[in-house]
């Protein structure tokens, strides 16, 4: 099809899966929308989590240990747009920006946690041919 559109919005939550104490419910909750319209695409997603969480779309880290868990609280823009060709030539930007708070220990030999505020951005270039 040239012309499309999708949303999608989802929530979900989590209990703690270990026994740790003060550690809080998860609650994830995303917002998503694309459109396709002759050769250009447009998206933008939303994501907010706060607590416990284990993202089912981001596993790796879980699994080799990189992640601590914690009572964080994080939310996520991200923008996608992009042009394709009836060739198969497609073209993408992607923008995505972050806020998370956390709390963290400075040093190994301060034992005192701090609020933190973890800001972060990344872009994105894509190119692909579909034969």
């Amino acid at each position: 099809r040239r012309n499309a559109f999708r949303a999608e919005v989802s929530a979900e939550r989590i209990s703690p899966l270990t026994d740790r104490a003060g550690l809080n419910e998860g609650r994830l909750y995303r917002a998503t929308a694309e459109a396709q319209w002759l050769y250009f695409h447009l998206g933008v997603k939303y994501e907010k989590s706060e607590g416990y969480m284990v993202d089912p779309n981001n596993l790796i880290p879980y699994f080799l240990k990189f992640e601590e868990f914690s009572n964080r609280a994080k939310s996520d823009v991200g923008f996608i747009g992009g042009l394709r060709s009836e060739k198969g030539h497609s073209f993408s930007l992607f923008f995505s920006s972050s806020t998370e708070r956390v709390n963290e220990q400075i040093t190994s030999t301060d034992s005192q946690s701090y609020e933190t505020e973890i800001k972060s951005q990344s872009y994105g270039v894509s190119y692909s041919y579909l034969f």
